[in-house]
């Protein structure tokens, strides 16, 4: 008996995890046992395979069906195999430049730290290899991440390499809507998620005057262009006392989380 797996399914397996991928709107995955994946792996159009319930079980699932021998041939991506553990995100710093000197950030502008910044060959050489590793998204941060010079390119060859910009972590000063817009056709189904430190509060521990309101402005914006958007806030003997105030706040503007 001979199997061969269904058009939108894909198996992936890494030193420590096997998983069944189903496409989709947005690709959902399932966890899968050894001996699951060892038989999965022999739906090639080819293995005979003897009768089991197994078989019976994933059939009825519409993640195999029958075919004749030799008759079907999976995709050229169907089983991808990667020779280390997995990893679903890489948090990648890609600059330490800001343009905000925040008193409680090892970033603070006054630093001056962006000497080992990746240049573009490396930052293009490390989406790479991140792909090759079976990574499934980069989350962006820096310092200011939209300061890096090749923020632009760099969006694209992470789609090109067929991964996800999971989150783009920002102090939304300089999110506008031509930016949010080009992101928005290249990964839609990013989280923006913004710093904001309290009503009245945020200017002071960011050190930069109209701060708050330029974070209301990319969180209206975000929104917007339809992105959900996550809030980091950092809790401190000047802004606790407004805290509920400002999640009342935030959540009328349409905040999806708040950390």
């Amino acid at each position: 008996m001979n199997y061969i797996l269904e058009d939108n399914i894909r198996l992936r397996k890494w030193k420590d995890s096997s998983f069944c991928y189903i496409s989709g709107e947005r690709d959902r995955k399932v966890p899968l046992t050894e001996a699951e994946y060892a038989l999965l792996r022999q739906c090639d159009g080819k293995t005979d395979l003897n009768p089991c319930d197994l078989l019976y079980s994933f059939e009825a699932m519409r993640v195999i069906s029958r075919c004749g021998k030799d008759e079907a041939v999976p995709a050229a991506d169907a089983f991808v195999e990667y020779p280390n553990y997995y990893f679903k995100y890489i948090d990648w710093t890609i600059t330490e430049r800001c343009n905000y000197n925040c008193l409680h950030c090892f970033h603070a502008a006054d630093n001056d730290r962006h000497t080992d910044e990746f240049s573009r060959e490396e930052a293009l050489s490390l989406i790479k290899e991140a792909a090759e590793c079976g990574i499934e998204g980069i989350r962006l941060t820096g310092g200011e991440p939209l300061l890096y010079p090749h923020f632009r390119e760099i969006l694209l060859e992470i789609k090109k390499s067929g991964l996800r910009l999971a989150t783009l972590i920002t102090n939304g000063s300089l999110l506008d809507g031509g930016l949010l817009d080009h992101i928005r056709k290249v990964h839609p189904d990013t989280t923006v998620m913004i710093s904001f430190d309290g009503i009245g509060t945020h200017d002071w521990l960011r050190q930069h005057s109209g701060s708050e309101d330029q974070v209301k402005k990319a969180i209206r914006l975000s929104k917007e262009y339809g992105f959900s958007v996550k809030i980091n806030m950092n809790v401190n003997r000047r802004n606790r006392a407004r805290i509920f105030e400002s999640v009342q706040m935030l959540v009328g503007l349409g905040v999806d989380k708040i950390r």
